[in-house]
């Protein structure tokens, strides 16, 4: 069967979205905002809510793919369905499980009726799985579907020595203070953190220790070499249940990752990694033994690459076929 398939996002920037987009043969349709206005938001939802529907009416999809970042990109397709026929399969970040206000009534009774009426609910990893359904009371469908590993390694990148890559949004979850009290008690190597310094607070940015540089947001092309000249990357989060895309990139790159313990990362990352527990001490601990054992690490980054790569082909064309969505 030749289904038409769409994937709808509000937002924009390479994300989840371009892969999943590319690899089920659906459309990605972004719809996106400039004014970042929090007075606006509501009409901003009006508008997108309006725009979606618009385009699942013109289009005429059978299946329909929503970025979950937020219930009313799904709820417009939800709405669409229900009049005119197709199924909807929502993939599902973390945020509106955990986050306030998406976990607050009315837009946590929204969620659980996306939920209920989707034909799948894609979520990230197996802890998310679990959470989620314990959450909705096994609401509606969920199936996990890891972000795939991207292709980032290059021929002739010569690696900058004792040069650790933080990837960081400076989202609430993550230890910022931790990481530059860390940084500061390896001075022998070298951090790049990444990410918009307007997030972070004046206090944060005079902590700043001699050997951490803030490389502010970078575009695609500069981040990607940034992350695969570094001898490790290193990226933390205070949340459960979460496993950072920034994992699959220093994969993809072939790039020791230092990262958060917990068993999520632990189940996902079975080599080539290092595990640290958010303390000072252990991310300079961790940021070393990356470093000193960088060899071994990328030896078994290859190894776990192509298992990881396997497995996501596999489970992308499970969810071709139980969609109808063809092959060619």
């Amino acid at each position: 069967m030749n289904r038409l398939g769409l994937y709808l996002r509000w937002g924009g920037g390479r994300n989840r979205a371009n892969d999943l987009a590319d690899a089920l043969g659906t459309r990605l349709v972004s719809f996106g905002w400039k004014t970042k206005n929090p007075v606006l938001v509501p009409l901003r939802y009006a508008v997108q809510f309006a725009q979606t529907f618009d385009t699942l009416s013109k289009n005429e999809p059978d299946v329909v793919v929503t970025q979950h970042t937020q219930p009313f990109c799904s709820l417009a397709a939800v709405f669409y369905t229900k009049l005119f026929g197709g199924v909807v399969v929502t993939d599902c970040h973390n945020g509106p499980f955990v986050d306030t206000p998406w976990t607050r009534w009315p837009l946590n009774v929204i969620n659980r009726y996306v939920y209920k009426s989707a034909t799948i609910n894609l979520v990230h990893n197996e802890g998310m799985r679990g959470f989620a359904e314990a959450q909705q009371s096994q609401l509606g469908s969920f199936r996990v579907l890891h972000d795939p590993v991207p292709d980032l390694q290059t021929e002739g990148v010569n690696t900058v020595a004792d040069q650790v890559i933080a990837i960081c949004s400076f989202h609430h979850d993550e230890p910022i203070d931790a990481l530059l009290a860390g940084a500061a008690l390896a001075p022998e190597i070298s951090f790049r953190i990444t990410g918009d310094t307007r997030r972070l607070s004046a206090a944060q940015l005079a902590k700043k220790p001699a050997n951490v540089e803030f490389t502010g947001f970078l575009a695609d092309a500069d981040y990607d070499a940034l992350l695969q000249c570094s001898t490790a990357a290193i990226a933390l989060s205070t949340r459960d249940n979460l496993l950072m895309r920034a994992c699959q990139e220093a994969i993809g790159a072939g790039v020791p990752f230092i990262t958060s313990d917990g068993p999520v990362a632990r189940d996902y990352l079975t080599q080539g990694a290092v595990f640290v527990d958010n303390s000072p001490q252990s991310i300079a601990d961790g940021a070393r033994r990356a470093v000193a054992e960088g060899e071994t690490l990328r030896l078994e980054l290859a190894e776990l690459r192509e298992q990881l790569r396997v497995r996501w082909l596999a489970s992308i064309a499970k969810l071709k076929a139980d969609l109808g969505l063809s092959e060619g």
